[in-house]
């Protein structure tokens, strides 16, 4: 019953266009990016009271981020940052609100939402205990990339204790924390992230000889 209501970025900002967008929204859902480039020019606007809700995702989110959060919204207003890489969307989730006390300078990616599973697995395949590659089991897994049957089977293949599930091997490696919450600590390859957007190298790197040899 919901309705979106998407902002245009490439438009110069206009500041009474924004705030008006804002006031119209009952949850933000944004990279930490668009929101530290909507938050930088309101000073002391007060809060957003409408806003129910603050979703950050697409990128690795700042202590910086947490504090935008608690100084443009309301006290009643839930801050969540998530993990959730396009071959299994939503996989993890932290929650916090105003009154939250992070351990630490990181904002945490939480834990798994409702049907899925978080193993944290070493170079061998094995439990890695508190660190370790992130792999996500998952019935909501993708079947695979398209045009890439060899891609696909070592990225996502069927879960070999039950069938209906898909393992996704993310590349992102992750620490657990004491309360059980994961950190995001980088990526165990050489994929990057431009503002939210995800770069292959090696995709660029395959152009380029296929241009210059």
């Amino acid at each position: 019953g919901a309705c979106l209501l998407p902002l245009d970025l490439s438009e110069p900002p206009d500041g009474r266009g924004i705030e008006a967008w804002l006031a119209s929204l009952s949850v933000l859902h944004l990279t930490p990016t668009v929101l530290r480039y909507l938050m930088q020019d309101r000073g002391n606007a007060g809060s957003l009271n409408n806003i129910k809700a603050v979703v950050l995702g697409g990128e690795e989110a700042r202590y910086e981020d947490f504090r935008l959060f608690r100084r443009n919204f309301a006290p009643g207003t839930l801050f969540i940052n998530g993990l959730g890489p396009s071959e299994s969307t939503t996989a993890l989730q932290f929650m916090a609100t105003h009154d939250t006390r992070l351990h630490g300078r990181q904002i945490p990616v939480g834990q798994p939402v409702a049907g899925c599973d978080a193993l944290l697995l070493d170079e061998s395949g094995n439990e890695a205990g508190m660190a370790g590659e992130l792999v996500i089991r998952s019935p909501n897994i993708s079947p695979g990339y398209l045009g890439d049957t060899q891609l696909s089977a070592q990225k996502m293949p069927v879960d070999p204790d039950n069938s209906d599930y898909r393992l996704y091997f993310s590349g992102d490696r992750v620490r657990r924390m004491p309360d059980g919450q994961l950190l995001y600590a980088g990526r165990l390859d050489k994929q990057i992230k431009i503002h939210g957007r995800r770069i292959e190298p090696g995709e660029i790197e395959a152009a380029m000889n296929a241009v210059y040899g």
